[in-house]
């Protein structure tokens, strides 16, 4: 069976997109046609999430173990074989100990940000799509109230720029972890 020897575990907004756009260019890296399954993240939230248009996010999210290892199937003949779903780093006290059990000691590629422009990208993208209709500085005030209604992980604004304890795990539980 081919498995991912390598993923992009995140963060949203601070460059994993276009990290996976250009590994993707890579004659010997191979990706599934889907960017973020999120598996891995998939196994510990309680779904589905509250905030507006999270259920449009819930749809495209990977909950089978089967279907998960099936993107990978036509991959095997590329040397390096990667996954990138960006809210891995988010959920990590879930999704570490997932991907170590079912992948292995993987490389692991994290890509941060300051937060500060982390937190403000993430609420322009949700105000881009519609989703977000308040200013920065109420959406900043409303992020624990929103997270306690379960809204999705791209609303945790100021939650989702800390970075510490995630790296420290990561770095413990994995041989090789990339930062950028």
């Amino acid at each position: 069976m081919t498995t991912p020897n390598f993923i992009i575990a995140g963060v949203a907004r601070c460059g994993t997109t276009s990290l996976y756009h250009y590994l993707k260019q890579h004659p010997q890296i191979g990706f599934p046609k889907i960017k973020e399954p999120k598996y891995f993240s998939s196994l510990g939230i309680v779904f589905p999430h509250n905030g507006p248009g999270d259920h449009t996010v819930d749809a495209k999210i990977i909950k089978d173990k089967k279907q998960y290892f099936e993107l990978f199937a036509d991959l095997n003949n590329f040397k390096a074989i990667g996954e990138a779903s960006s809210d891995y780093f988010y959920y990590h006290k879930d999704t570490i100990a997932a991907i170590k059990q079912e992948l292995g000691d993987v490389k692991i590629i994290l890509c941060f940000r300051n937060p500060i422009e982390r937190a403000y990208s993430a609420f322009s993208n949700l105000l881009r799509d519609s989703r977000e209709s308040t200013t920065f500085e109420e959406a900043i005030n409303l992020e624990e109230e929103r997270l306690e209604k379960n809204y999705d992980w791209m609303w945790a604004y100021k939650k989702g720029g800390l970075y510490a304890e995630g790296l420290k795990l990561f770095q413990e539980s994995f041989s090789n972890v990339k930062v950028i």
